[in-house]
């Protein structure tokens, strides 16, 4: 079968979780026999590099995801209403499947490569799975911190979901990482028609901070990111 892994960030350029799931999905459907493409984006100035694998890399408004972290907040909003409508991500990718007879789509965070690229999957009509890992469909940041929970309800966050919904109903299968996360985006309307499958992600195993004494402060290890998203505080 020919694949088409989609995430907006790859090796190289690879910075969490997301991109690691994406490259082990790769790794083991490649050794199934399938045969598997990347699509990703990359930062402006650099070059695409030889590998083993098969990567495309979205030309076009993408490359400036890389310092999207830089810009004031009115430039970040305009960047990701583009990619609802960024006719670059949209014809390039489904250009891409129909040139490649790609037979199944399986999509990650599209944030910086453009969710009109749901859009595009939509109107090739292949079957599409796509693989939650953080709420960037109920909110662009794909963040939510504790205390401002209240975040994916506002008009404009309800608007932006709505948008959301409409893009990715044509995926035949969600798969998140737990049912809290799966529960939250079907509350917001989204993948009604979808059939659902919670699966943790292979690699976080389970941690208990049992000691087998009676000591009352238990010694924990924290491994991720030093920022406030992750909850370290």
């Amino acid at each position: 079968m020919k694949i088409l892994i989609v995430n907006n960030l790859y090796k190289p350029f690879a910075r969490g979780g997301a991109e690691k799931l994406a490259e082990m999905m790769v790794q083991e459907l490649t050794a199934m026999g399938h045969e598997v493409m990347i699509l990703t984006s990359l930062p402006r100035g650099e070059r695409t590099q030889a590998t083993a694998e098969q990567i495309a890399y979205l030309p076009g408004a993408s490359r400036l995801f890389f310092g999207l972290n830089k810009l004031p907040a009115p430039l970040r909003l305009l960047f990701h209403l583009y990619g609802l409508i960024d006719p670059v991500a949209y014809f390039y990718t489904k250009r891409l499947i129909k040139k490649e007879k790609i037979e199944l789509v399986v999509t990650h965070n599209l944030i910086g490569l453009g969710l009109v690229a749901f859009l595009a999957v939509k109107r090739s009509k292949i079957r599409h799975v796509h693989i939650l890992h953080d709420i960037q469909l109920l909110h662009p940041s794909g963040l939510m911190l504790w205390q401002n929970e209240g975040l994916i309800k506002s008009i404009s966050a309800r608007a932006y979901q709505h948008l959301t919904a409409c893009y990715s109903g044509a995926a035949m299968k969600v798969v998140s990482p737990s049912s809290w996360l799966l529960q939250l985006h079907k509350q917001a309307g989204l993948f009604k028609n979808a059939a659902a499958e919670v699966q943790p992600n292979p690699f976080a195993e389970k941690m208990m901070c049992d000691t087998g004494t009676a000591r009352k402060v238990a010694q924990c290890l924290f491994v991720g990111q030093l920022e406030k998203h992750k909850g370290i505080d």
